[in-house]
């Protein structure tokens, strides 16, 4: 059997992080969890990645990646069935070739982003909020009470994160995240045909209602203790046409 590269290597790691990311959250995915998954021992994983911060800019990375070539493949074809077609089949392909990145990408698109959500590091907190950890308050405003969170670990629910740091996948989304669901929620709804404003409540509801499907079956294509992880390996061609139809009917189209 060849030798496995360099790259090779990291896209594993990766993805077995990008599966647990997806199924329990930024936090409760500990880096041993993802070297014990991978196969690796604790500091060899960290030997390729320093951190659990790092491990997850790479999982985010490749999705926003896999999810540009989805916007670019739709963005040649006119709108329609068609269309939606080739999305959900690329989209299918990458859950049964990557399920833990398929599982995390398309989890970004049901994330709330909160209104009132910390400020961005360089402005003041807003009204009511606590300045984030390492600023001066708000002149006027006391400092936040208590102490900042611990280097290393992510803030605790309800404060807001390090700057710098991603806020908890499944929480609202903070200032160092939101760049990162633009950069995979919206390439997903653009080749649907769903822009930003839409006013097609029956659409949004779809694409998202779909989506979300998709991402509870990568999840289940990524555990091995899950019977739907056999019926992938036993008949993958089976389970990419059921896939496809589907995803295809929670849109709403005729067969």
């Amino acid at each position: 059997m060849p030798r496995q590269t360099k790259q090779e290597i990291d896209d594993e790691i990766v993805e077995h992080a990008a599966a647990l990311f997806a199924r329990h959250g930024f936090k409760d995915t500990s880096v041993q969890r993802i070297a014990d998954a991978a196969g690796y021992s604790k500091t060899g994983l960290l030997h390729r990645f320093p951190s659990k911060e790092a491990l997850w800019d790479a999982a985010v990375d490749c999705c926003a990646g896999a999810m540009r070539e989805v916007e670019q493949m739709a963005a040649a074809m006119p709108g329609g069935p068609e269309r939606d077609r080739a999305v959900i089949q690329q989209l299918v392909d990458l859950a049964l070739h990557s399920p833990g990145l398929a599982s995390l990408a398309l989890s970004f698109i049901s994330r709330p982003v909160e209104p009132g959500r910390p400020a961005e590091p360089g402005r003041p907190a807003e009204p009511g909020r606590p300045a984030e950890p390492g600023r001066p308050a708000e002149p006027g405003r006391p400092a936040e009470p208590g102490r900042p969170a611990e280097p290393g670990r992510p803030a605790e629910p309800g404060r807001p994160a390090e700057p710098g740091r991603p806020a908890e996948p499944g929480g609202p989304a903070e200032p160092g995240e939101q760049g990162q669901l633009e950069g995979i929620a919206r390439p997903v709804m653009t080749a649907f045909g769903v822009l930003p404003g839409s006013t097609d409540v029956g659409r949004v509801v779809r694409v998202i209602a779909a989506a979300g499907a998709l991402a509870v079956a990568s999840v289940a294509l990524s555990s091995d203790d899950n019977p739907f992880h056999q019926l992938r390996d036993d008949a993958p061609g089976q389970v990419r046409d059921h896939l496809v139809a589907a995803i295809y009917d929670a849109l709403g189209h005729p067969r």
